[in-house]
Formats: C-alpha cells, structure tokens, sequence
C-alpha cells in the first residue's frame, strides 16, 4: 500500500477512535453507532422484573390468534413506539389488525386484537410464572370478523 493509502488509512481510523471515546464518555443512545451501549451493558435486578410487549389476535370464539412481528411487518420497538400510550391509541391497534389480516389471509378470522405486556418477577434470579397485563383491545364491531372498515 501506497504511503498516501496509508495516511488516509490511519486518519480514518483516529477520527472513528476519537468519535467512539467521545461516545463512550460523553454521548447518549443517540450518537448511535458512536454511542455507549447502555441499552445492553445492564444488569436486572436479581429480584426485579423483566417485561415484554406483544399483539395477539382475538378469534371468532375468544381464542388467542398469534401474532409474530414478522407478519405485521414491524421489529418490537416500531410496535411500543406507535402503540404508547394505548390507551389514546385504540386506532393505532386497529391499523395493525388491518395489517395482520391483509398479510395473513390464510390465518384464524380475528375480532380484534389486545396489546399485551408479558412480565416476569425473578426472584434470586429465577423466574416466576409470568404476568399477562392488557394494556389496550381493539375489538372490530359485531359482525366484522375477517376484514372490514374499523373506527
């Protein structure tokens, strides 16, 4: 490699040093990719809880209808970011019931649709039995049950 190749090599890789120890020691989650990676250089607390969010359909006769993220084209933070606060976002919740039966016509016909908040408590760092907590439901008008116009 050429000396100039070289120099420019080594410029680039003092900027990006420099950027990511800026990042490191004065940046936020926001100076991502220079960022700090607070998000997961955490530890729970061997008696604190765990939570996830999840959608799941409501079928015809009350039964869950599973719902992957995959088939509402969305990763799980797209989901909590369009759906909090839910309970102003009922709409929000009929809009990815849409998507999930336009995505999955071959899936159980759904009423309706819950956001669900799974938590786990450990205890000395072992799980117990998790908590269902519905956070909002949408529930399609008496008679729209695979499809139709929503609120």
């Amino acid at each position: 490699m050429s000396a100039r190749g070289r120099g420019w090599r080594s410029a680039v890789a003092l900027v990006v040093g420099v950027l990511v120890v800026a990042g490191t020691l004065f940046g936020s989650d926001d100076w991502f990719p220079f960022a700090p990676m607070r998000q997961y250089a955490y530890a729970v607390d061997p008696n604190g809880g765990v939570s996830t969010h999840f959608v799941e359909g409501i079928g015809v006769d009350g039964e869950p209808v599973r719902i992957a993220y995959g088939d509402i084209d969305m990763r799980p933070a797209e989901l909590e970011g369009i759906l909090r606060p839910v309970e102003t976002r009922t709409e929000r919740l009929f809009e990815v019931l849409e998507t999930f039966r336009s995505r999955r016509p071959d899936a159980l016909p759904t009423v309706g649709i819950r956001y669900v908040r799974r938590r786990v408590q450990l205890v000395d760092r072992r799980p117990s039995p998790p908590e269902l907590i519905e956070l909002g439901r949408y529930e399609a008008p008496a008679g729209v049950a695979a499809g139709g116009s929503g609120p």
